[in-house]
């Protein structure tokens, strides 16, 4: 091979055949080194009770597959139990899904089982071509290195981990391989080759990942970057970016058109966007670099239709940055959608060890890149750049970071040494080791949760909603977004709000779910319920209302429901219109414990009508036994009108219920100080009923 072909190995000794073979072993190495620790905590999810995957994309994975693989071979993206009755298009990249449907038909028996091995396995694929592309590229030195951190950095492994099934293990690898392909057009323009190969992964990456949006700027900049060292080169890399940009735009075209809406410019869907957005960004980067090359028609002629698609697509765009401003209120609380100031345990957690080193590497990279005129150097110099000012935007895009941050930190680490004295380099060297080292408890075998994960404490609820309500399910079950995706997977019902965000599907289901669990009137509540119908209520521990002030959290119905079963506690009213049907044996972790989640009818209620002296007290009591054997005393109580006539609604009745929660005799009401006993049947409670007391 050519020493062209390694430019970070300019300037240094060729490596012997040992050394090259010590070099292959341990590239070898590290790679196996990363996929045990993706599958280190296997302890953790593969459990005594069952598989559990990682949340929260990871499980609803299971069932976008199991779609697919019911409509094979059309590509569904509608899901009528996601944000009910709505319902909504899922913009997932349909071969990722496919990868994880084809891990699931081998264990039909249990899709949670073979989608649990989904991200490993796509991972080691992806390490073996990384390992294959830098060696061609780069040779020896600087892929091993790298492989070090491609395969142990925290934030890679945590993505491609056993037990998460998600898209974003894609993503490292698809930014490295932009740019790798960004190097080959500057090491060889005009050539064609690694053009096409440019524009075809740009495009396939859309069907692999949603996040595709922020390679094409990492291209655009790298290709700018190699213009700025040769000013020659300048007319055959904008030959290059228009077939790239051409590529691009009518493989993705293709795509949208098999798979998603090509008549639609959503940004984050598999839509017209790409295209178009491709057309954009490569024609006004052809464009810079015709002006470079002193080609003026050559870049009048790549600049109109470029402007006409950025035109298209600004509107577009103004959405996407809307919301990375974090206009979703999901986006405002979920952790990967902060900043890296806010989060002052990230960036140690993400990048680990490698993070220190980090930005000392990139500065080697850029005096490469200055010193040597290496446009190997620039490119990533580039896009690490780009990558970086993401990350700290939000965290989550710490993933497609991952890829061009391991070249990043090798050819940097390299430089440097190799500049410097030789005891320097050695302190240098062992620094750099220790660096390394310090990412090896990545392979310890991780223990069981304790105490349990949420999704362990609920699993047992879900299977409770699936055995004991209605099927076919025609109705919602409300609950937290948290566990959205655990409704549909594990308790088969459809859920009103989800983890999902960014679609006004999305947005507008976990609002209907809000307007329930934020409520803070019994009435209000009820109504919200029946408007996204929901006949259930799912309580379980929640770190927040989407959109609601959480000052006044003690007020909501949720949080009534959760902690008292809105039994009529600290004076507020009982409620009557959610009826509690079980409580989960697991416990809720805090010192007062309790369930840890409770399940509740949406009910009309009965109304006990009859008459007392005007304007007495009327209270209706009735002591109720649980599933757990658990004593419970619900109150209502109202007041009696000026001709004496009363009514109360009540939730709960005193015979013929079918429920767990089981009345231990009939209603003791007390009306203006004179008791009474009244009998009220299920049937009156579900259907809103009188129940009249005798003179």
């Amino acid at each position: 091979m050519h020493s062209d072909d390694h430019p970070a190995a300019l300037d240094m000794p060729l490596v012997t055949e040992r050394r090259e073979a010590l070099s292959v072993a341990a590239t070898v190495a590290l790679g196996l080194a990363g996929l045990w620790a993706r599958c280190a905590g296997f302890a953790q999810v593969l459990t005594p009770e069952g598989v559990l995957l990682k949340p929260t994309d990871s499980h609803y994975y299971v069932r976008f597959a199991q779609l697919q693989i019911e409509a094979f071979p059309r590509f569904v993206s509608f899901d009528p139990w996601v944000n009910f009755p709505e319902g909504a298009r899922i913009i997932w990249p349909p071969v990722h899904t496919g990868w994880v449907a084809l891990h699931e038909l081998f264990t039909r028996a249990n899709p949670e089982v073979g989608a649990a091995w989904a991200g490993v396995t796509a991972s080691a694929i992806w390490l073996c071509l990384s390992a294959v592309a830098l060696w061609r590229t780069f040779g020896a030195r600087v892929t091993v290195l790298a492989m070090a951190v491609l395969a142990l950095l925290p934030a890679m492994i945590e993505s491609s981990a056993l037990g998460n099934a998600d898209h974003h293990v894609h993503e490292p690898y698809l930014a490295l391989f932009v740019s790798l392909c960004i190097v080959r057009m500057a090491k060889r323009p005009g050539r064609g080759g690694a053009a096409v190969a440019l524009g075809t992964v740009l495009a396939v990456s859309r069907l692999l990942t949603t996040g595709t949006i922020l390679l094409l700027p990492c291209a655009a900049l790298g290709l700018v970057a190699c213009a700025l060292l040769k000013r020659e080169a300048s007319g055959r890399l904008a030959r290059d970016a228009l077939i790239a940009g051409g590529v691009a735009s009518t493989l993705s075209a293709v795509f949208a058109l098999m798979w998603g809406e090509p008549f639609s410019l959503e940004p984050v869907a598999l839509s017209g966007f790409l295209p178009a957005a491709s057309v954009a960004v490569f024609g006004l980067v052809a464009a810079v670099l015709a002006l470079r090359a002193r080609a003026v028609p050559f870049a009048a002629a790549a600049a109109l239709p470029a402007l006409l698609a950025l035109a298209l697509v600004g509107r577009s765009l103004l959405s996407a940055r809307a919301q990375l401003a974090g206009d979703d209120p999901l986006l405002k609380v979920v952790i990967e959608s902060q900043p890296l100031w806010r989060v002052d345990w990230a960036y140690p957690s993400l990048l680990g060890s490698i993070g220190v080193i980090f930005p000392i590497a990139w500065l080697g990279l850029a005096m490469r890149a200055v010193q040597k005129r290496a446009a190997e150097a620039l490119v990533f110099a580039a896009t690490t750049l780009v990558l970086t000012a993401a990350f700290v935007a939000q965290l989550r895009f710490v993933q497609p970071l991952g890829g061009p941050l391991a070249v990043t930190f090798a050819i940097g680490s390299l430089y440097l040494m190799d500049s410097i004295a030789p005891v320097p380099r050695r302190i240098a060297w062992a620094l750099i080791t220790l660096a390394l080292l310090a990412l090896m408890p990545a392979l310890r075998p991780r223990e069981p949760f304790d105490p349990p994960t949420d999704e362990a404490l609920v699993r047992s609820t879900m299977s409770w909603i699936r055995h004991h309500t209605p099927s076919p399910p025609d109705y919602a079950v409300v609950a937290s977004h948290d566990v959205g995706h655990l409704l549909t997977l594990w308790a088969q019902r459809p859920n009103v709000a989800s983890p999902f965000s960014q679609a006004p599907a999305h947005l507008r289901g976990n609002a209907r779910a809000a307007a329930v669990l934020g409520a803070t009137d019994d009435e209000a509540a009820y109504r919200a319920a029946l408007d996204t119908g929901a006949r259930y209520v799912l309580s379980v521990p929640f770190s927040v209302i989407l959109g609601r002030d959480k000052s006044r959290d003690d007020e909501t119905i949720a949080r009534r429901l959760l902690d008292h079963a809105a039994m009529g506690e600290d004076g507020r009213p009982a409620t009557a219109h959610f009826r509690l049907l079980h409580d989960s044996a697991e416990e809720r972790l805090r010192v007062e414990k309790g369930p840890f989640a409770r399940v509740f009818e949406v009910v009309p209620g009965a109304v006990i009508a009859g008459s007392a002296p005007p304007g007495a007290a009327v209270e209706a009591t009735l002591k109720l036994r649980t599933n757990l054997g658990q004593g419970l005393t619900y109150r209502r109580a109202t007041v009696a009108g000026p001709d004496g006539r009363f009514e109360l609604r009540v939730a709960y009745p005193t015979r013929d219920s079918a429920s767990e929660v089981r009345a231990e005799g009939p209603y003791a009401l007390l009306m203006g100080g004179v008791p009474r006993t009244v009998d009220v049947p299920e049937e009156a409670v579900r259907a809103g009923a009188r129940v009249d007391l005798s003179p």
